[in-house]
């Protein structure tokens, strides 16, 4: 699964868009969602600021604090962990 449709797919679990992801929200409704993306692309070996650009231009400290807070946004919303689970093993490798 490359990234756009990683991002696209965690995002409909949300019931969000794309364009909600990349968008300044920084309700936990939008959070929540970002910090999956990060977790599993961090996990495929993508750098922070690699993750940053996909995900709205984010600063790299942004998707640092998001791949930190995974496990707190986990224990709060069962979604999160799902999202998680459903997604991890289709993300693609950092191209090297």
């Amino acid at each position: 699964m490359r990234p756009p449709k990683l991002k696209d797919a965690v995002a409909k679990t949300f019931g969000l868009t794309s364009a909600d992801i990349d968008g300044p929200c920084r309700r936990a409704s939008h959070t929540h969602p970002r910090s999956v993306i990060t977790r599993i692309l961090r996990e495929r070996h993508w750098s922070f600021p690699q993750i940053g650009r996909m995900i709205g231009g984010r600063d790299h400290s942004t998707v640092f604090n998001s791949y930190h807070n995974f496990e707190k946004y986990a224990a709060v919303n069962p979604r999160v962990q799902m999202a998680y689970d459903r997604f991890k093993d289709r993300a693609p490798e950092v191209d090297t």
